[in-house]
């Protein structure tokens, strides 16, 4: 959950990436012009894996991806869980 809150963060612009932060600090060592104010990110993976105008659909994919992941693990889980109930309530040896 703390990486699901720090995601939302910084897609909603409220933190910046901590590529940015350093980014900008060795661009800064460096003596070189600082990154825009966009960030790492948009510098650097907008434009270039996808085009610039659909940041708003791959991260809507992403989070899609990432849900229905999770999604599948906890249906897992609880298939798994059910299963373990049901090997203990017959009697039966539990693997664990």
């Amino acid at each position: 959950m703390p990486a699901v809150v720090w995601g939302i963060a910084i897609a909603t612009k409220l933190v910046d990436c901590p590529l940015t932060r350093v980014e900008r600090w060795a661009r800064a060592a460096a003596g070189m012009p600082p990154l825009p104010p966009d960030g790492f990110i948009a510098h650097y993976v907008s434009g270039v894996i996808y085009p610039v105008g659909w940041s708003l659909g791959v991260q809507l994919a992403v989070f899609a991806l990432v849900a229905a992941s999770w999604a599948l693990c906890f249906r897992r889980h609880l298939r798994r869980r059910r299963d373990g109930d049901r090997a203990i309530t017959k009697g039966g040896a539990y693997d664990a």
